[in-house]
């Protein structure tokens, strides 16, 4: 599979071809975090852990923030 793009004529497709690639490491990135903590969840599941998690609650709000700001910030 070939997720690049092709080579830049323009100074823009530089940009964009820098945003795919930013965006892509950013995706992958959340996949694998993902994968972890269902890989932990599934591990030392718990039944009081499904009522009483303001922890997860927390990160299930400010996860996805941070993610749109990290996506729209200029490097």
């Amino acid at each position: 599979m070939n997720f690049n793009l092709l080579n830049s004529n323009s100074p823009i497709m530089d940009q964009m071809v820098f945003f795919h690639n930013h965006v892509m490491m950013l995706m992958i990135s959340i996949i694998v975090s993902i994968m972890l903590m269902m890989f932990n969840f599934m591990k030392k599941f718990n039944t009081k852990m499904i009522f009483i998690n303001h922890y997860m609650e927390i990160m299930w709000t400010t996860v996805p923030i941070m993610i749109l700001i990290l996506m729209c910030m200029p490097f």
